[in-house]
């Protein structure tokens, strides 16, 4: 892949994009970054990197160019062998000079910028950028599929399955699975989840010479839902890398089969109950959260409660009840329930 080259900021606010030649940089002994201050105040400053950092690129730029950074603002790093990695901004922060080391740990694939030379030590600015691999893998040739057997250094791996359960707290975990071999105890294989909504830090599969299965659990957010996930490898020493993709993340609630079973009309207190028994015919656990249902009428939408209390995790195969109750605003008017993508409407509320 080579050494880092130059460096592209493009600034979606000002539509602006910088290009800086890279220069590559050591430590001293003291954990003291060595570049030439009076190059980097100039009006033609260098982007310095922090030599050896290859998973997580750490590039000291200059202070108002880490600062008008903004999320979702694209990084593009071309090396000297011609390659270009693109990265998308997460997050820019202040930090006090001594908790940003943390931010350069080499235990994630992406990019973190700093401002070089900073405003003063207990004023740090900083980027953090997740590595665009959606973008890479437009253009991948060939494109490893699940059940695949990809070379990939020293060793040879395949993806068998990939599972996807909601969480409790609106979550989605995605768990990989597959089959590795080779020189597997001499090498360290890191793997890493991405798709355009969302990616993970890489993880150790943790691999020793009996290993021939493997396994690795993540949790991402439920925007990855609809998109296409990817897997990336990378083995250690060689720095060989590999992506499978694994295909669109399924969007687990549209699965669900959802029967009205009874309706009751509370004559005492005007109120409306509806039994719905929901069945989950997949795999994965689905959850269902307070935006899964609204209930409206002409006049805007109608207060309901839900028994049992929302959210509500469906496992795999199971069927779930539960009572929907409302006090309709006008009896002579249909209710609308919407329960997922679903629309429903429930009348003949009795007058009183």
């Amino acid at each position: 892949m080579g050494r880092p080259a130059s460096l592209e900021l493009h600034y979606s606010a000002s539509e602006q994009v910088l290009a800086l030649a890279i220069d590559p940089s050591q430590t001293t002994p003291r954990g003291e970054l060595t570049y030439q201050e009076a190059i980097m105040l100039s009006e033609n400053p260098l982007a310095v990197w922090l030599f050896g950092t290859v998973l997580n690129y750490a590039i000291g730029i200059p202070d108002s160019m880490v600062r008008s950074l903004q999320p979702e603002d694209r990084i593009i790093l071309n090396t000297d062998t011609g390659a270009s990695l693109q990265f998308v901004v997460a997050e820019v922060d202040e930090r006090p000079n001594y908790a940003t080391s943390e931010l350069f740990s080499q235990d994630r694939i992406g990019m973190t910028l700093f401002a070089l030379p900073a405003i003063s030590e207990d004023n740090v600015a900083i980027a953090v950028a997740n590595y665009d691999i959606s973008q890479e893998n437009v253009a991948a040739v060939p494109t490893w599929e699940i059940g695949d057997s990809l070379p990939l250094g020293p060793v040879e791996l395949r993806v068998t399955d990939a599972a996807f359960n909601h969480t409790l707290n609106g979550r989605l975990d995605v768990a990989i699975t597959g089959e590795i071999t080779g020189d597997i105890a001499a090498n360290t294989v890191l793997l890493s989840l991405s798709s355009r909504a969302d990616q993970t830090e890489s993880v150790d599969l943790q691999l020793t010479d009996e290993t021939t299965s493997w396994g690795s659990a993540f949790t991402v957010s439920e925007d990855v839902q609809g998109t296409t996930l990817f897997s990336e490898f990378r083995v250690f020493p060689s720095g060989d890398v590999e992506t499978v993709r694994l295909g669109e993340a399924p969007r687990l609630a549209e699965s669900l089969q959802i029967t009205m079973t009874e309706s009751v009309w509370h004559l005492d207190r005007g109120e409306a109950t509806v039994r719905l028994s929901i069945l989950n015919p997949g795999d994965g656990a689905v959850r269902l959260g307070p935006d899964y249902f609204q209930t409206s009428m002409e006049g805007g939408d109608l207060p309901y409660v839900v028994v049992p209390n929302l959210p509500v995790l469906i496992p795999g195969g199971e069927t779930v009840v539960l009572d929907v109750s409302f006090i309709p605003a006008v009896l002579d008017q249909n209710v609308r329930m919407r329960i997922g993508s679903n629309l429903w409407e429930v009348s003949g509320f009795p007058n009183p």
